[in-house]
């Protein structure tokens, strides 16, 4: 087999109009949102650093496939599985010289951990990211809360005197502050059954950038859990105000105060942030095997919709 020339390639041919690369790469996403998720890359085209990256493989000159990767901030990006075309020659190696290729892209402009979800743990495209160096690091579950459906007052009632009873408080606090954030999350981490495998990837300051850029931000939704005057926990949220929904990012205890049930009395403390906005659903995602997160998740009124497999590949 003539081997293909791998090229990075521009996301769009005329101005407003996607590439035939880039057309070729978003069959990755579903054909319901394929239209929308082409033009919200369209319309990054101008950002620096650039948002998104595009990689070909041509033989002959043809296009035979083509791979798009998102770039994070906190250096880290999010890798969407190639697409090769129907007529191209064994596939499965221009599969994999796109995704070095693409490994080599993002290298270069300093990108730490690359990412890709699969929606098997053994199908086309784990095998296709396992070949190119990514690692199984888990099984991630998406969850929904429906915020729609109003509380009866005297569940919301408990709710509210639950919290107060917990032993902690609540405050919120700027996500800029990265000298308070750091050392906290650095602690939240420790025995976490949250995807332990990619704890220590990358710089703490890293992962918050990540965080921080989640939704639309807002300081007055990033809580810090205070008892006997320490920093003891943290529940992040993140409004997304065009879908209409919010999104809990991250929420995590220290190991000494984990086993008292305050991670339900936190989530439902979101759900009520989240309701007073007029959002409809509330959304998070959280490692299959975290098993005590998930019973305060489904607690709280949330229910799984879609289970991904998430790999990794540590680029530096």
């Amino acid at each position: 087999m003539k081997l293909p020339v791998i090229n990075a390639e521009p996301l769009w041919h005329e101005r407003g109009e996607p590439s035939a690369a880039l057309q070729l790469a978003a069959a990755a996403w579903h054909e319901a949102e394929r239209a929308a998720q082409v033009a919200i890359v369209l319309r990054t085209v101008d950002h620096q650093p650039p948002r998104f990256k595009l990689v070909a493989a041509h033989q002959d000159d043809a296009l035979v496939g083509a791979v798009l990767a998102e770039c994070l901030p906190g250096r880290a990006a999010v890798v969407m599985q190639p697409r090769i075309t129907d007529n191209a020659i064994e596939p499965g190696a221009i599969a994999g010289a796109l995704l070095q290729g693409m490994n080599q892209a993002l290298r270069a402009d300093g990108t730490l951990l690359a990412q890709a979800l699969t929606k098997q743990r053994s199908d086309e495209a784990a095998g296709q990211f396992q070949a190119s160096g990514y690692y199984l690091v888990g099984d991630l579950l998406y969850l929904a809360a429906d915020l729609t459906a109003p509380l009866a007052e005297d569940e919301v009632a408990e709710n509210e005197l639950a919290e107060a009873d917990s032993g902690f408080q609540l405050i919120a606090h700027d996500p800029d502050d990265f000298a308070r954030w750091g050392p906290l999350l650095d602690q939240t981490y420790i025995g976490t059954l949250d995807c332990p495998a990619v704890d220590g990837l990358r710089p703490t300051s890293d992962v918050l950038k990540g965080y921080r850029d989640i939704g639309r931000p807002r300081s007055d939704w990033w809580f810090i859990v205070r008892h006997q005057g320490e920093d003891v926990g943290c529940l992040l949220l993140a409004e997304h105000a065009e879908m209409p929904q919010t999104e809990l990012i991250y929420m995590a205890l220290v190991p000494a105060v984990r086993g008292r049930g305050w991670g339900l009395h936190l989530v439902q403390h979101g759900l009520r942030v989240a309701r007073e906005t007029g959002a409809q659903h509330m959304i998070l995602s959280v490692d299959a095997d975290n098993a005590p997160a998930l019973r305060h998740y489904v607690a709280a009124g949330f229910r799984v919709w879609e289970r991904r497999a998430i790999w990794v590949h540590k680029l530096a």
